[in-house]
């Protein structure tokens, strides 16, 4: 109680939520209204990605055009506009100790990521880890895809930037998720028809890899994650509670 909880959102691009591309708002209203509940306050941080500037004008149209705006007015929430970002350490970083994070994500007591289930053409799949490479600011992004263009080495910048924002709890958007060329208009909209959540970033990525029977060696990030320790490499060691992995797995994603 009394909290202010940061709801971390894919918002990749200002579409319409029915694309698939963005954490549709409906399930960014129903966790607020939960951390509400639990007496805290909610506030929807994000920064597009795709080359969008980090500046107010950019982001409150992204709001609009992904249904945001309005579910917030109906639904009583707050959507950040805070611009601001600093440079902080992360002295535990592997490959990256220092890297530009958004203000409002650092003044925020805790960080709830809400990540949407689509695939990726340069890391395969995009979902709890990657979401959080969001909470780098606008074109500051650009910077790393610079950096890091082996896939591998990419992914391991990732889970750098995820323990940093290291989210209370992470929740994946798979009522309808994105496959083919995503994780933009390049995709296509699928019904998967579930919500997955857990606190362990690495294994909700699993996890949704064996739903859409993705070979998690083909995955960047979850081969750094392995060869960090991060889980054993064997996919079938992540299971789901509730509804079991096989009762979810999808034939013909593409």
């Amino acid at each position: 109680p009394g909290e202010r909880i940061a709801l971390k959102p894919n918002l990749l691009l200002g579409t319409a939520p029915e694309l698939a591309i963005t954490t549709h708002p409906a399930v960014v209203a129903a966790v607020a209204a939960e951390v509400r509940e639990a007496g805290a306050h909610p506030v929807v941080v994000e920064s597009p990605g795709s080359g969008i500037v980090h500046a107010k004008t950019f982001i409150d149209r992204v709001y609009r055009k992904t249904g945001y705006r309005e579910a917030a007015e109906s639904y009583g929430f707050e959507l950040n506009l805070d611009t601001g970002y600093e440079a902080v350490s992360h002295p535990d970083g592997r490959l990256v100790r220092r890297f530009e994070v958004m203000n409002p994500i650092l003044a925020a007591d805790g960080v709830i990521s809400l990540c949407k289930f689509k695939t990726h053409t340069f890391q395969i799949f995009t979902g709890a880890t990657k979401n959080l490479f969001g909470v780098i600011p606008g074109l500051n992004k650009v910077g790393y895809h610079g950096r890091f263009t082996d896939p591998v080495r990419f992914g391991e910048m990732l889970l750098d930037v995820a323990a940093f924002a290291n989210p209370r709890l992470s929740i994946m958007d798979a009522v309808v998720g994105l496959e083919g060329k995503g994780p933009g208009t390049g995709g296509k909209a699928r019904p998967l028809g579930f919500l997955l959540a857990g606190t362990d970033r690495v294994a909700i990525d699993v996890a949704c890899c064996r739903i859409a029977r993705i070979d998690t060696g083909a995955v960047p990030v979850l081969v750094a994650a392995h060869e960090r320790g991060l889980w054993s490499g064997r996919a079938a060691d992540v299971d789901t509670l509730g509804v079991p992995v096989a009762d979810l797995q999808v034939q013909d994603f593409v």
